[in-house]
């Protein structure tokens, strides 16, 4: 089964989880390919009704010992623990909502946006296409050259068959000439496989990243497994937590921190409303100390509130707001931790009350449909106008149509405004 469905049968080759166009010649079409998967998935083994699929078993191993880790249900709830099957280690056992939270997280760790995908791609494009003209004219100057050694050759067999070389000169000329002409085939080779190959597997790996924020927002376990197994491997529980390795580039996209930002300019004045900061900012003097306040700058701060260049450099980097859902989906990451159990304990941590915890955590029922438009949205204008307030509201509607009538009418008023 597994020999059946590898693309390197259809011209593709698999390389740790990402597709590539393969040089050798397809054994198959790709239509004879995806229906001999259509057959096989009808062969695969059923699942029984009622049967609970555990998506991450035998998936991860021990951080202890190295055995497999199992899954199973109790009161209800899916839970992954060490078999235990080399030694008897101490790793407990951690609830699948819980594993799901981690991942989410490592998944977003990775996550660029739209507006930087399509930056990036462009890029891209525009550097192959230098590249294609470059490796045009050295391939032209190498066919050229090629000519002129074929033409050198056949002068030189003349020049023998009429004996005015000896052919000990005619044997040493003529490996000199064959030589060139390898190594400039060679070259040639290189060129033209080289010429524009990465671009394909660069712009995979940015439309990978791309995806990595709807991988996380939908509810799908086998998705984010089978997502996970793109840009990582190595995946281990050890003391309750997901570790894993991810693959080099992934890995320097994840090292950004795109939370932080360092305050650009020296007046309290400045309102930093970019599309870095999802919303207005602005900073004031207090007697606490430099404090980082939300919204439109008032009109009634004194004078000497304003910060000098001296206190700026002090300051402690912005950290910017998440938008709603992405402050909800945080919320919910620390509520399952196991030291957490209840959100009043969230609140404290972040600083606000357990009514707060509460009415973000609904936004997280709000349909698929809206929790992907929002989470596309690039204009910061656009993205003020939704309220966290409007946004709560429309959570708690249970009927899926009027939640999605609700938040037509909302898109309805911000194209009008």
């Amino acid at each position: 089964g597994h020999l059946l469905r590898n693309p390197f049968y259809y011209g593709m080759m698999r390389v740790k989880g990402e597709l590539y166009e393969g040089c050798h010649p397809p054994l198959v079409s790709k239509k004879l390919f995806d229906r001999v998967q259509e057959v096989l998935e009808k062969k695969a083994k059923p699942v029984k009704k009622g049967e609970i699929k555990f998506m991450f078993r035998g998936f991860m191993k021990c951080g202890e010992c190295g055995a497999s880790v199992t899954a199973e249900i109790q009161k209800g709830h899916i839970y992954y623990r060490c078999t235990k099957k080399i030694v008897k280690c101490s790793q407990k056992f951690l609830r699948e909502d819980a594993l799901l939270s981690q991942i989410n997280k490592a998944i977003l760790k990775i996550f660029i946006d739209d507006e930087t995908k399509d930056k990036m791609i462009n890029r891209l494009s525009e550097l192959c296409d230098g590249e294609s003209k470059a490796s045009s004219s050295l391939s032209r100057q190498a066919s050229e050259r090629l000519r002129e050694l074929d033409e050198r050759i056949e002068r030189l067999i003349d020049l023998y068959v009429a004996k005015e070389i000896t052919q000990e000169e005619y044997q040493k000329k003529k490996a000199k000439l064959l030589n060139n002409k390898k190594e400039l085939q060679e070259r040639l080779g290189e060129i033209e496989k080289t010429n524009g190959g990465w671009l394909e597997p660069a712009r995979a790996f940015v439309t990978t990243c791309n995806e990595a924020g709807s991988v996380a927002w939908q509810g799908n376990p086998s998705a984010k497994r089978d997502f996970l197994k793109i840009f990582s491997s190595n995946f281990i529980l050890k003391d309750r937590s997901f570790l894993f390795k991810r693959a080099y580039p992934y890995e320097l996209v994840a090292k950004i921190d795109p939370t932080v930002d360092w305050l650009p300019v020296p007046q309290i004045q400045r309102i930093f409303a970019s599309a870095k900061l999802r919303f207005p900012v602005y900073m004031r003097y207090t007697r606490q100390g430099l404090a980082i306040l939300e919204g439109d700058i008032p009109h009634n701060i004194k004078t000497d509130k304003r910060i000098t260049r001296k206190l700026l450099k002090q300051a402690k980097p912005i950290i910017r707001r998440p938008s709603p859902l992405l402050e909800a989906l945080r919320y919910a990451e620390v509520l399952n931790e196991p030291s957490v159990v209840s959100k009043t304990q969230v609140g404290k941590r972040f600083g606000i009350t357990r009514a707060r915890v509460c009415q973000m955590l609904n936004l997280l029922e709000l349909d698929d449909r809206i929790k992907s438009y929002l989470s596309a949205i690039k204009n910061p204008k656009e993205h003020n106008f939704f309220t966290e307030r409007k946004l709560r509201n429309i959570a708690v509607i249970n009927d899926k149509h009027e939640q999605l009538r609700k938040f037509g009418e909302l898109l309805q008023d911000m194209r009008t405004d």
